[in-house]
Order: structure tokens, then C-alpha cells, then sequence
């Protein structure tokens, strides 16, 4: 048995893992204090790939290489904890936890296999389909339930949510033999986590479901009248939630046998991964497994904009400003309005995002380098570097809002 001494010597390591509409990735990173990390020795690892479809919205479980998706998040793992075992630093990896786009979710079977392409959701989704959906629900509930729906859940019935798209995945004649398959609804988070824990199906973040605006954000509890007007086959199809970081039932940790059509079958991660077992060889902690968060969220506590008196802006191929917010659950604190046009999502327990997004943040670079004739390559590095040695400096920030 190791001891006292031999366990705090080891550096305890957090691997995360980004799954993103264009890329996935994977990285260690040191713990050195409370809420405080630093990259670890350059152990991380990137595979550019399209992860979701342009209109439909479909979440591409087969990548346009032909390889399966879940096996090239696997890849990436596989790559850092490769590194981490070649360093020469004594680790033990402490927890996993993940940033996936939202919203997303996949349709399983009852031995937790997807049940195809066309049984999966994401953001992504303009399909004119699911636009007449919405205007359907629109017309049919009216201005006032729409309005309350939108106070209950912090989102619009828009089709890059969950509510259209399942409404017209299950009138669609088409797909009943897909529907009639599927087990439960996951995240691709829940998804992963299932397969490394030797389980069917995992529990779903209050994070990642309230992105799909089914969610009711103030008492953690998919929204019963969003709920009731999804196909009653559907609903009986809702996976159960959680927090991130709550433990669940089976075990949160890995398994060394797989739970279901075989449970004397192995689990191959088991020896695959041995540093993300739940205990060690002595039964002592290992490394905890932690639902999805929504990359968001993620953003916002990355970028240390902690509380209400830090907003967060990223811009990529879009773009959003976000506040975190502190609000318990079944806090239904009647001065909190969720201002038309913006979003309000659960990140945990404690905390909701209030925020607002736009569809073509990329563009801003393109504007302000005609703007300020930063045509050049090199002219245009060297404003930044001046933004960045400004903004180390003791000046007063401000917006001059007639620069357009």
C-alpha cells in the first residue's frame, strides 16, 4: 500500500475533453489549487471533424473519414493519457469532465447503441421542417403559454431546440422503425460515459438539458407542459437527470463488467484506461467521472467570469455574451425575467447563464480589419499586440458606440 507521503507526492491531474462542431478535443491539466489548473506538460490532443450536419442539424455518428465518432473521442483519450504515461512525472488522473456543443442528443437502444444518424438532434437544425413545426406550436398555444413557456424554460420554441425537432422526428413515417428502438434519449457526453462505465445509458446534466429547452431551469425538472406536447412515446423516452457532478446510480465510476445483454462481458476500458477506474488497486479514490456541461458554460467559468459582475463575450463561427448568475433550485424569485430575445440556461445546481447569441460573430474580425485598413497579415498582428499590451495597462475601457 502506498503511502501517506507516495499519495500526496503524485500530481493529480483533470482531463477534458471539448466536443465541438468542427473539432474534438483532449487535455490534461495539473491541479494546483482550489478552482485553479495549468496545462500539464503539453499532454493534449485535437482531431479536426465535422461533428453535426448544416440543415438538418444531424449529429454524424459515421465522420466524413468513415470512422465511427465515439471511437475518435475515444482517440483523443487515448492520445493524452499515451503522453501522460510516457512523461516522466509521477499523476493520478483525479476526474474527467467534458464541454459539448449544445444542444445535442442521441437516440439508444436498450444495449445503449445509437440507434442511427437520423434518430439524433443538435443546435444545428434550420431544416424548413422543424421551422413550420415551431410556427405550428406557435399558433397553437398561443401568446400566452408561449411567453410562460419561455419564463419557465429560458428559451424561445426556435428549431435549434429539442421540442420541433422531436415533434417532427415522430410524425415523420419515415423514421417509426427508428423510434421504435429507442430506449432513452442521451447527450453525446451521457453517451460516452455510458460505454467507458460498462453501462446501457447514464443520467443527463441539468446543464445539457436545459439546453434543449425542455428543461425548467428554476426547479431542475424537464418542464411538464413542454414535456405534454412531445408524442406520448417520447416522453416516456426522457432520460433521468442530475447534476454534473452529483453520483449516480449504478456507480459513477468505471466498471470492470459491462451491465447488460451479456453481464459476464468485459469491459474493454477497464484495462484499456486503468487510470480512470473509480478506485485504485488498494480501494482507495480515483478519478471521478463527470456529466457534460454545456461549452457555454463552460466559456464563461473558463475565462474567470465567475459571478454576476463579469460578463463573458466569445466569438467564433459565432458569437454570444453571457452572465452567470447565482439562483438555487426552486428559487422562483418573481423579479427574475428573462428578457425577451435573450437565453437563460441551467449550468448547476446554483447557478443559471443569462446570455444572447448571434450567428455570424466570425465576422466582426473581417469588419474591423476593413475598418481600420488591417488588410496586411502583419499590420493586423501588430494592432493586436497593442490591443493586448493596452489592455495589461491601467487605462479606463471604453465603447464608442457610433464606430460602425
Amino acid at each position: 500500500m502506498l503511502s501517506t507521503k507516495d499519495r500526496v507526492a503524485k500530481k493529480e491531474l483533470i482531463l477534458t475533453i471539448d466536443i465541438g462542431s468542427s473539432s474534438i478535443r483532449c487535455a490534461a491539466h495539473e491541479v494546483i489549487g482550489k478552482n485553479e489548473v495549468v496545462s500539464f506538460v503539453d499532454c493534449h490532443s485535437a482531431r479536426k471533424l465535422r461533428t453535426v450536419e448544416p440543415i438538418t442539424g444531424k449529429i454524424m455518428l459515421q465522420t466524413e473519414k468513415g470512422t465511427d465518432l465515439h471511437e475518435e473521442i475515444d482517440g483523443v483519450i487515448d492520445d493524452v493519457l499515451k503522453k501522460i504515461r510516457n512523461s516522466s512525472v509521477d499523476v493520478k488522473v483525479v476526474g474527467i469532465g467534458f464541454a459539448t456543443f449544445c444542444m445535442n442528443l442521441i437516440a439508444v437502444d436498450m444495449n445503449g447503441q445509437p440507434v442511427g444518424k437520423d434518430a439524433t438532434l443538435s443546435y444545428a437544425c434550420s431544416s424548413s421542417e422543424v421551422t413550420n413545426e415551431c410556427e405550428w406550436l406557435k399558433s397553437h398555444i398561443g401568446i400566452e403559454k408561449e411567453d410562460a413557456l419561455y419564463q419557465r424554460t429560458g428559451t424561445p420554441l426556435h428549431s435549434s431546440y429539442a421540442l420541433p425537432q422531436l415533434r417532427q422526428f415522430y410524425s415523420n413515417p419515415t423514421m417509426s422503425s427508428l423510434a421504435d428502438r429507442i430506449v432513452v434519449w442521451q447527450t453525446l457526453s451521457s453517451s460516452c460515459l455510458s460505454r467507458w462505465r460498462g453501462i446501457p445509458f447514464s443520467h443527463v446534466s441539468f446543464s445539457e438539458a436545459s439546453w434543449t429547452g425542455l428543461l425548467n431551469f428554476r426547479t431542475c425538472e424537464w418542464d411538464k407542459e413542454a414535456v405534454s406536447l412531445l408524442p406520448e412515446e417520447c416522453q416516456q423516452h426522457m432520460p433521468p437527470l442530475c447534476d454534473f457532478s452529483d453520483e449516480v446510480m449504478p456507480s459513477g465510476g468505471m466498471r470492470c463488467q459491462k451491465i447488460g445483454e451479456n453481464n459476464m462481458e468485459g469491459n474493454p476500458y477497464w484495462d484499456r484506461w486503468p487510470e480512470l477506474r473509480g478506485t485504485d488497486e488498494n480501494g482507495n479514490p480515483r478519478c471521478r467521472l463527470f456529466l457534460g456541461l454545456g461549452d457555454g458554460a463552460c466559456a464563461n467559468i473558463g475565462s474567470n467570469c465567475w459571478d454576476n459582475q463579469k460578463f463573458s463575450v466569445t466569438i467564433g463561427t459565432s458569437a454570444a455574451a453571457r452572465v452567470r448568475v447565482p439562483m438555487s433550485i426552486g428559487n422562483t424569485v418573481d423579479n427574475f425575467y428573462v428578457p425577451q430575445g435573450l437565453f437563460c440556461y441551467r449550468i448547476d445546481r446554483s447557478h443559471v447563464l443569462v446570455g444572447g447569441a448571434l450567428t455570424d460573430g466570425g465576422s466582426v474580425i473581417e469588419w474591423a480589419r476593413n475598418l481600420l485598413n488591417l488588410e496586411d497579415e502583419d499590420d493586423f498582428a501588430a494592432c493586436v499586440a497593442e490591443v493586448e499590451n493596452l489592455l495589461n495597462q491601467e487605462y479606463e475601457r471604453c465603447l464608442d458606440r457610433f464606430l460602425s
